[in-house]
């Protein structure tokens, strides 16, 4: 009886909690159903390799030759599972060569939801006889679980567990099946079954990103100060559209969940590589290429403006961008610049987005 011909109603009174030792009484609707021991087998649980909901192009997990179930585990393709998006809006990722699950281009924040799956391969009841109280979350970091949901998917037996994202710098989640003996030969019995991921927002501070846009289209353009009082290429009353006095919006947004730093302050110098904090900043506008006293802005995310006076389009521009964790500019948090190339009587935009080591992204 049984896979290695050793299990017992004892054991799989174990698995299923029932103690009763009438085979039928392990049955979903109890006895007087026909039921059979190997109904409650479990043979493999862990994640299933080739299976369609998985990205098929990142599955080896440092492997040329991967094995048919790996317990390295994945967020399932597709928009929803069980009715629920898999991934935040916006989202998308999939698992690397060393079985760390990534996003592609962006990390999970605090609160955020995704899921994560669980497969099996197994007897006609044993997902919801046995494995939805014998497979236990052993241990998480920086997560919880809200959910477990168990089904069929493309006629595969699966669980699916919802994680919230409870901290900063990664998120783990180990699971561990045994069963009391019953399928104690099941592929990963026994075993770390894991999901990782170290796409999560960091705890350190570090410039998230700089957002710049550029407009010579006068007092009607679509770009708007920072205030939104005006149009931006008008912010001195002298907006002029195909002139080559270009309004220029700067913004930075800064990653620091836990204010690490009480306050940040930005300070803005146009194509001018010499200067730098405490240096007077090109905040507001610049004239004949010398600013007048500016005071930086202060804020996580903050905006400052100037106006260029006349230059000379479709040149490349550097704007060099400071944060400091002091208005009178002595700590310099980071130091990036942003490069444009305007062109006259048109607006337009860069961006620019940065890890928490400052590298570009």
């Amino acid at each position: 009886m049984g896979v290695n011909g050793d299990n017992t109603v004892d054991r799989l009174k174990a698995a299923t909690g029932i103690a009763d030792d009438r085979v039928s009484a392990h049955h979903p609707n109890g006895t007087g159903n026909e039921t059979a021991m190997g109904d409650f087998f479990v043979t493999a649980i862990g994640r299933a390799v080739g299976r369609s909901y998985y990205d098929q192009g990142s599955v080896t997990d440092g492997s040329s030759n991967p094995p048919a179930w790996d317990k390295n585990l994945s967020v399932p393709n597709g928009d929803s599972v069980n009715g629920f998006q898999t991934l935040p809006s916006g989202k998308s990722g999939s698992l690397d060569s060393n079985g760390t699950w990534t996003l592609d281009s962006s990390n999970f924040q605090q609160g955020e939801k995704f899921w994560i799956r669980v497969d099996m391969n197994t007897g006609d009841f044993a997902r919801e006889q046995v494995v939805m109280d014998q497979l236990v979350v052993s241990s998480t970091l920086n997560c919880n679980i809200l959910n477990r949901v168990d089904g069929t998917v493309n006629g595969n037996d699966v669980i699916d567990f919802e994680v919230e994202v409870d901290g900063y710098d990664n998120v783990a989640i180990d699971f561990e099946y045994t069963d009391g003996g019953y399928n104690s030969d099941a592929i990963h019995y026994n075993e770390l079954i894991e999901f990782t991921t170290s796409t999560v927002e960091t705890a350190t501070p570090h410039l998230d990103r700089i957002d710049l846009e550029w407009d010579d289209t006068g007092t009607s353009g679509t770009r708007v100060a920072c205030d939104g009082s005006t149009a931006l290429d008008n912010i001195l009353s002298n907006g002029t559209s195909g002139n080559d006095n270009y309004g220029v919006k700067v913004t930075t947004t800064v990653s620091d969940p836990t204010n690490q730093n009480a306050e940040y302050w930005l300070w803005v110098y146009f194509d001018d590589s010499t200067a730098s904090p405490p240096d007077t900043a090109d905040n507001f506008y610049v004239q004949s290429g010398k600013p007048p006293p500016g005071d930086p802005i202060e804020g996580k995310i903050a905006c400052t403006q100037f106006k260029t006076g006349v230059i000379v389009p479709n040149n490349l521009y550097n704007v060099y961008v400071y944060l400091t964790t002091d208005q009178a500019g002595n700590n310099v948090f980071q130091d990036e610049f942003v490069s444009f190339t305007p062109q006259t009587g048109t607006a337009g935009s860069v961006d620019q987005q940065f890890d928490p080591s400052g590298n570009k992204i």
